[in-house]
C-alpha cells in the first residue's frame, strides 16, 4: 500500500492511506468527513500512526471469514479500516464493484470486540459478489456465524431489514472523536 514503505511521516502516510480508501470505496465522499484542512490533517496525523495496527487485525478477522470455506470457494477480498462519512449511517461496506473486493470497516463506529462480526457481515455480501440480504445472503452469513462462533445463526426467513443488522453490534453515531484521536471507538 502506499505510504507503507519510505514514507515514515504519520500526516503523509495517513493522506496517501485516505486516497486510496477514497478510491476503494463505492463514491469518494463516502470516506472522510469533509472538514476543514486542520481537522484533516489531524485525521492524516492519527490514522498514520494507528490505522496499520488496526488493519492487521481486521486482516486476522478477514482470514477467519476465508477459513471458513473452502479454498476454492473463497474469493479475492481486502479489508480496511476507514472513516465513513457520518452521513450514511453505516458501520461497514463492501465494495463488490472493486478489484479485489473491498471492505471497508468504520472502527470508530464499532468496539473492537465486534470487529469480528462486522468484518463477517461483510464477507458474506463479499462471498456471494452480491449487496443483498436475501435467502443467500442468510445462509453464507449463517455459515460464518457458525464456523466463527459469532452466535446465533439467522433464521432463513429473517427479512432484509432485519439481516442489515445482524449480527447485532451496537454502533457510535458520529465517529470523529475517534478518528481525531479522542475516543475509544464503538
Amino acid at each position: 500500500m502506499a505510504g507503507e514503505a519510505g514514507v515514515t511521516d504519520p500526516v503523509l502516510w495517513g493522506g496517501d492511506y485516505l486516497r486510496l480508501m477514497r478510491q476503494r470505496a463505492l463514491q469518494p465522499d463516502m470516506v472522510g468527513f469533509g472538514d476543514d484542512l486542520a481537522a484533516q490533517l489531524k485525521l492524516c496525523g492519527w490514522m498514520g500512526r494507528h490505522v496499520p495496527a488496526m488493519n492487521q487485525q481486521l486482516q486476522a478477522h478477514l482470514e477467519a471469514c476465508a477459513g471458513c470455506f473452502a479454498p476454492a470457494q473463497r474469493q479475492l477480498v481486502e479489508v480496511y479500516a476507514a472513516p465513513l462519512n457520518p452521513s450514511l449511517g453505516i458501520d461497514a461496506l463492501c465494495n463488490i464493484q472493486a478489484q479485489p473486493t473491498t471492505i471497508l470497516i468504520d472502527v470508530g463506529r464499532v468496539a473492537p470486540g465486534d470487529w469480528l462480526a462486522v468484518v463477517a457481515h461483510e464477507y458474506a455480501h463479499a462471498h456471494l459478489q452480491s449487496p443483498g440480504h436475501d435467502r443467500n445472503f442468510a445462509q453464507t452469513l449463517g455459515h460464518l456465524c457458525l464456523g466463527l462462533g459469532l452466535g446465533p445463526v439467522p433464521p432463513l426467513t429473517a427479512t432484509a431489514d432485519w439481516l442489515k443488522n445482524w449480527p447485532p453490534t451496537p454502533s457510535c453515531a458520529d465517529s470523529r472523536r475517534f478518528w481525531q484521536g479522542a475516543g475509544t471507538g464503538g
